[in-house]
């Protein structure tokens, strides 16, 4: 399937600090050929997401916990 012309970017941060590892996850709330689209974020905070469609996303971030395999946060 063909992916969007969208991109979504941006910077994850606690303060004014970069979050390096956190997973940003988009699952469309309409029909699509996907499910989720999803990424990183690198070790300045920063994260892009290419491929989007126009429409509704449902957003999730999570980090783990490398030591514990435990969800550090979750939004």
């Amino acid at each position: 399937a063909d992916m969007g012309p969208h991109t979504l970017s941006g910077r994850v941060l606690e303060g004014t600090a970069g979050v390096e590892g956190v997973h940003i996850n988009l699952s469309p709330q309409f029909k699509s050929d996907y499910q989720s689209f999803g990424g990183y974020s690198q070790s300045d905070g920063q994260y892009k997401i290419e491929g989007l469609f126009p429409g509704t996303y449902q957003a999730r971030l999570n980090k783990w916990n490398p030591q514990g395999g435990r969800t550090l946060f979750e939004l």
